[in-house]
């Protein structure tokens, strides 16, 4: 599964994986905002859990 943060309002033009994660592969390190997201997202939380954590409206998230 692939996550586009910067689409989710997040710093950076980057695509990282969950696997990328925990093999420790993704460019750069990431913030602890970023880390929230994709753990919710690679839990299979929903959208608006995922829009909840950013503070932002579930129409960004999707």
């Amino acid at each position: 599964m692939w996550f586009p943060l910067d689409n989710l309002g997040i710093a950076g033009n980057i695509w990282v994986t969950v696997d990328d994660i925990r093999k420790g592969s993704h460019r750069r390190a990431l913030s602890p905002r970023e880390l929230q997201v994709l753990g919710l997202a690679a839990a299979g939380g929903t959208l608006q859990e995922i829009a909840d954590a950013l503070h932002v409206s579930p129409k960004t998230v999707s």
